[in-house]
């Protein structure tokens, strides 16, 4: 039932769990009734559907929506949905999510739904409607939706496609991607498909875009700093398991602050009820004893930490696995001291140095030194 202690134990618990779990619920949910001899096993659980639903709102919240949660089952004189999803651009979507349309779905009913939700002013006035199936039997429903007057209010698409979509938004770190990625789930014109277009490329040149390296007016002079000369340890090689390591970091940073964090973006994290934020940045080793590790922070992340209750920028050192732990506001006085790179896209990455004293690391900005060791999470 709604509202039941049970169903907010559930929603509390898929807030905090990483999209890899999400996405197993979804296939659990949707595992189909198999038979064997006269005797029908049931593969999926009692009530899955509604588990379905909150797992589906669950990935909305993902994508940055802000979500309503519809209910399980509709009742004499409550407008009937399973969840409303709002990204402020004047068109909300009405969730009906259904795991086959083995069932006749009157498309006039779900508009009375939208409308109805209109005219009580819960929902924008161009708002529209989105089927998330479960299953590729879905045949019967697109052509009612194609061949109807409600083609221009009502989109679908699948639940296995949706999960990807958050995949995509988790692996990527340009915020423009998310944008795409709402924009497509609107009903739109498919004439031209610059949108989707967009998105594939954004999504590609995230992923394929290099880490930044230390520009030359980075490097410190061993001169400037006392009883160091200019020794040189080979660089430890970029890593392929690079977010393995930032995740690896992030529980570490879980367990420090104790609280939970889950990923939003690539190196984005933050508690189920926002409170607290961090982004983890790794960096190798450099071959510099005065210049031992290098991050990048770029002006999003900056923006994302500042916005929060609680903000941390994590640094992660790959070769040891040390990570610190620095609360933006300390970071903040610092980032006018440092080095900054604007990208041909606009972004802006100011330039993270420290260098190894001993065992303590040490934040260089400018002509400012921060000792990191009491940010350590690590020791």
């Amino acid at each position: 039932m709604d509202e039941t202690e049970c169903s907010v134990e559930l929603r509390a618990f898929l807030s905090e769990v990483e999209a890899e779990e999400l996405e197993r619920y979804v296939t659990e949910c949707l595992a189909p009734t198999a038979g064997r001899s006269r005797q029908k096993i049931r593969r999926r659980f009692d009530d899955s559907g509604f588990v379905l639903q909150d797992v589906v709102n669950e990935i909305g919240r993902r994508l940055d929506f802000a979500v309503t949660n519809g209910v399980y089952q509709g009742r004499p004189h409550l407008t009937g949905f399973d969840g409303i999803w709002r990204d402020g651009s004047g068109t909300d979507l009405v969730i009906e999510v259904k795991t086959t349309d083995t069932y006749s779905i009157s498309l006039d009913t779900v508009d009375r739904y939208r409308r109805d939700l209109i005219e009580k002013g819960v929902i924008a006035d161009g708002s529209a409607v989105l089927f998330i199936v479960g299953r590729d039997d879905t045949g019967a429903l697109e052509a009612q939706i194609r061949g109807s007057q409600h083609a221009w209010t009502m989109r679908m698409i699948g639940a296995a496609s949706l999960i990807r979509l958050l995949h995509v938004k988790v692996n990527a770190e340009s915020p423009f991607v998310v944008d795409r990625i709402r924009s497509i789930v609107r009903p739109i014109e498919y004439t031209r498909v610059d949108r989707i277009v967009d998105l594939m490329f954004e999504v590609r040149a995230d992923t394929d875009d290099p880490a930044p390296e230390p520009e030359s007016s980075d490097i410190i002079q061993s001169s400037d700093i006392q009883g160091t000369s200019p020794r040189s340890h080979r660089a430890s090689a970029p890593t392929a398991g690079i977010e393995s390591l930032r995740q690896a970091a992030a529980d570490v940073v879980s367990e420090y602050l104790i609280v939970r964090l889950t990923r939003r973006r690539r190196s984005s994290f933050e508690t189920a009820n926002d409170a607290v934020r961090a982004v983890v940045s790794v960096s190798k080793r450099y071959n510099r004893d005065y210049q031992s590790y290098w991050y990048a922070f770029y002006d999003t992340q900056r923006a994302y930490l500042t916005d929060a209750t609680s903000g941390y920028l994590v640094l992660c050192a790959a070769d040891t696995g040390r990570v610190w732990t620095v609360p933006v506001s300390v970071i903040e006085p610092l980032v006018r001291s440092m080095n900054s790179t604007t990208r041909a896209d606009g972004q802006i990455y100011w330039h993270v140095l420290t260098k190894l004293a001993g065992h303590d690391c040490v934040l260089v900005a400018g002509d400012q030194e921060l000792t990191l060791t009491p940010y350590e999470a690590s020791r």
